[in-house]
């Protein structure tokens, strides 16, 4: 049984423009609890390691790689 993820702090998630069925290419992380999200957008997934870096990250930081467990 797959119970549905909530947006808890380092949550990745996908962001759509008001089409859930648009959520394709962007994606997101939460840096704090964000119940306000839960049911509006899909979690895909949460930081597991470097969950220091999305709080630095800047406007015009490029991120070179990312690494996806199971």
């Amino acid at each position: 049984m797959n119970l549905p993820r909530t947006h808890a702090a380092l949550s990745v998630g996908l962001a759509h423009l008001g089409d859930p069925k648009r959520a394709d290419s962007q994606l997101y992380i939460t840096l704090a609890p964000r119940p306000d999200l839960d049911g509006q957008y899909a979690v895909i997934g949460r930081v597991i390691e470097g969950d220091d870096v999305p709080g630095r990250l800047q406007v015009g930081d490029s991120i070179v790689h990312v690494t996806q467990r199971h």
